[in-house]
């Protein structure tokens, strides 16, 4: 029929920490809905980027086969029309970055003026080859916040952004283990970063300043966010697999894991319950002064906002959720009152993993900006 249009079929890659995704989503009629993923989760233990870079090459590949092998088998033969690479922390960073000119006259603002100052903030930045992408987050005239500057007067532009790095031996590994499976199409990278603004502003976009956590199994990023804008990234690596060395050093992390997510379930036995409810409270104190001192670090200008949106694995999500709203934190929060704790992920409408309903939200967002 004259003007109608296929759905694209688009693939979804996603790394975290410690795990890979890739997915198959359908986009038609301005909607998108995911199809099928697939996901490999490594063994927490400690390696070196080297490493972890050759085993995601390998897993992400396999999960690329695994998945087109299951499309084909349900008589699923569309080829992606477009391929997609999430990277998230702590293999992608964010440097915010900005860059303003005043005018003697107020003069009428132009795409090439905001284009200029993009340029200029991106020298200033250095820009190199671990470069994945920059994305303007804010535009001020005169001051003040303007969603649409075009064609506006002021006597002062200035532009607020961020860019994303990320480390050659990842990036290389996702770029040969996709094209390994999708020959035809080079994916087009994307940080962890802007997969969570994305997805933070569809969820609360009231929610104009808070702290993210994107707990993963190496690392926590952590994201300052005030009046929508990203003010702070940073990382420790006091992620899951070391919560879970501390809890129970008796047991390997990802038997602690597995026991906790029995427990989660009411699943277990009394003495079982009593292991991991008292190895959890035993390093309470401990884990609070390492995100204690982590928190005050990012509390450079201004005390941390009161809301935290958390982005982690439902195994331990829920645990983290009440440890970080009963610890004595207020110190260091704007209103001098706990913090309180919302998942980032409640709302995207993907089941599934954490990985993928992030890359999903921000591939979707894209798509339907178009």
């Amino acid at each position: 029929m004259i003007g109608s249009q296929r759905a694209k079929t688009i693939a979804i890659a996603s790394i975290g920490s410690g795990s890979v995704s890739i997915g198959l989503a359908s986009f038609d009629k301005g909607k998108m809905t995911l199809l099928d993923s697939e996901r490999r989760v490594l063994p927490l233990e400690e390696r070196s980027i080297a490493h972890i870079a050759a085993i995601f090459k390998e897993q992400l590949a396999d999960a690329a086969r695994t998945l087109i092998d299951r499309q084909l088998a349900a008589h699923n033969p569309d080829v992606p029309d477009q391929l997609y690479c999430i990277i998230r922390a702590p293999w992608t960073e964010a440097k915010v970055v900005s860059a303003e000119k005043s005018f003697d006259n107020e003069e009428t603002i132009t795409e090439s003026m905001i284009a200029a100052l993009a340029r200029e903030a991106l020298d200033r930045a250095g820009v190199n080859k671990d470069f994945v992408e920059a994305s303007a987050t804010r535009i001020l005239l005169n001051g003040y916040h303007t969603k649409n500057p075009e064609s506006k007067r002021a006597n002062h532009l200035a532009l607020i952004a961020f860019i994303s790095r990320c480390e050659q031996v990842i990036r290389r590994a996702a770029q040969e283990a996709l094209g390994s499976v999708f020959s035809a199409h080079e994916p087009k990278l994307r940080s962890g970063t802007r997969a969570i603004l994305e997805t933070h502003s569809h969820t609360e976009p009231t929610l104009q300043n808070c702290l993210v956590l994107d707990v993963g199994e190496e690392g926590v990023a952590a994201l300052v966010i005030r009046q929508g804008t990203i003010e702070r990234e940073a990382y420790t690596t006091e992620g899951i697999r070391r919560i879970l060395q501390r809890a129970i050093a008796t047991a390997t992390p990802d038997q602690t894991r597995a026991a906790l997510a029995m427990v989660s379930r009411g699943e277990y036995s009394p003495a079982s319950y009593a292991v991991v409810q008292t190895g959890f409270a035993r390093m309470e104190p401990e884990l609070a002064h390492v995100f204690g001192t982590f928190f005050a670090a990012l509390d450079t200008r201004q005390r941390l906002p009161n809301d935290i949106m958390l982005l982690a694995p439902p195994d331990i999500s829920g645990w983290l959720s009440g440890f970080f709203e009963r610890i004595e934190f207020t110190p260091l929060t704007v209103t001098n009152e706990p913090f309180a704790v919302t998942s980032l992920l409640d709302d995207t409408g993907v089941h599934g993993s954490a990985d993928m309903s992030l890359a999903f939200a921000l591939i979707n967002k894209e798509q339907a900006d178009r």
